[in-house]
């Protein structure tokens, strides 16, 4: 394999993944996946409860489309800006690691949210109080 084909395989895979992240955080963000053993933010509380489930993985949606974009455009950044591969690469998985550690501190802070929402009010609809 040459270097031209490296660099264009690398790129396919940096757009995969950021699909991926895209992807997968629109289902999440527009609430189309319940609980469920494979995907999402899986706790003892978001397995125990549909609203603190689809509240946290909103949440968890939505950074995962900031990230997949931020990767897609460390990705473009890092190949036109002439960086070698390795450069690229630490820059992309950095990108992805800050944007995915984000996206689970976020959640469980969101799930945090519910269940004090929902002990302070007494009430399961803790989405008729958010304020957004």
């Amino acid at each position: 394999m040459n270097a031209g084909q490296i660099v264009l395989l690398t790129t396919y895979l940096y757009l995969l993944s950021s699909a991926v992240l895209v992807g997968s955080g629109v289902l999440l963000f527009r609430r189309k996946v319940g609980p469920n053993k494979l995907f999402g933010l899986r706790t003892k509380l978001t397995m125990s409860d549909d609203e603190i489930w689809f509240a946290a993985n909103q949440v968890a949606g939505r950074w995962l489309i900031i990230t997949g974009i931020g990767t897609a455009a460390s990705a473009a950044a890092g190949i036109l800006g002439g960086m070698n591969g390795a450069k690229t690469a630490m820059l992309v998985m950095g990108v992805m690691l800050t944007g995915v550690s984000r996206c689970v501190a976020a959640s469980l802070a969101e799930q945090r949210r519910v269940v004090e929402e929902r002990d302070r009010t007494g009430t399961h609809d803790v989405e008729a109080h958010r304020q957004v």
